[in-house]
């Protein structure tokens, strides 16, 4: 990339999720800080919840995101793995609009949701479990000093934030290369009917399990800074509004 089209083809894709990843990731913090309400009421007082209730939260925020991250993450693929003068047998994108339209022109709103069913799976477990992992360690915290959860220090939240990256995407990197296989086939002439066509392809390929984790190292160098800062703003923007 860097030789054929220079330092910028690194942030190839850039735009669509740079404008929804506010909406995805309020969509899952916001459904999972409802159903903690929701679960605060049925233990009847705060700071109750079991694992297995900050799971099924955090798994509730991610599959309702599932529904938006998925057509935005079909778009930012195709943008990132275009080269040259070709696209998966398409031609060069000129942005996520001209993405959308070759998209639909293959397959209708199906192709554009191409990938829904790993995603979804993706989001409710991956989701799910960096909810509970985070949660667990402030809760944690909180329960051994004896403090409020406003008192836990910034560094100890990146440090659970990027914990809780960590454990999200060790959980569900395979089910994230399915779905990008999915997203990536050719438009039109499709490779893969299915996830599960996607399965006994990898597994058949001469990588195989190994295939499941391909681009796995660059993924989870990714997720600790990342979920970090998500976490931290997060909880210092909920201590701010109170």
């Amino acid at each position: 990339w860097l030789k054929n089209e220079g330092p910028l083809a690194f942030y190839k894709g850039t735009l669509l999720p740079l404008v929804g990843i506010g909406a995805c990731v309020s969509i899952q913090f916001s459904v999972n800080e409802s159903m903690k309400r929701f679960f605060t009421y049925v233990n009847d007082g705060p700071n109750r919840m079991n694992s297995l209730q900050f799971l099924i939260a955090g798994g509730a925020g991610g599959f309702a995101n599932g529904f938006l991250a998925s057509p935005i993450e079909h778009v930012r693929i195709r943008l990132q793995v275009q080269t040259g003068s070709s696209a998966g047998g398409a031609g060069v994108y000129k942005g996520p609009i001209d993405v959308l339209r070759h998209i639909y022109s293959a397959g209708g709103t199906a192709a554009i949701f191409r990938g829904l069913v790993p995603t979804l799976m993706r989001e409710s477990i991956g989701i799910g479990v960096y909810f509970m992992t985070f949660e667990a360690l402030v809760q944690n915290t909180m329960h051994k000093h004896s403090i409020a959860r406003q008192q836990v220090e910034s560094w100890k939240l990146c440090l659970f934030g990027g914990l809780a990256g960590y454990s999200m995407w060790i959980t569900v990197y395979p089910v994230d290369v399915i779905k990008s296989k999915l997203q990536t086939d050719t438009l039109g002439a499709w490779k893969y009917r299915n996830s599960l066509h996607v399965v006994r392809s990898i597994l058949a390929s001469p990588l195989g399990w190994r295939g499941f984790f391909v681009g796995f190292t660059p993924t989870i160098l990714r997720a600790a800074p990342a979920n970090a800062a998500t976490f931290m703003a997060f909880e210092w923007t909920m201590r701010l509004i109170n």
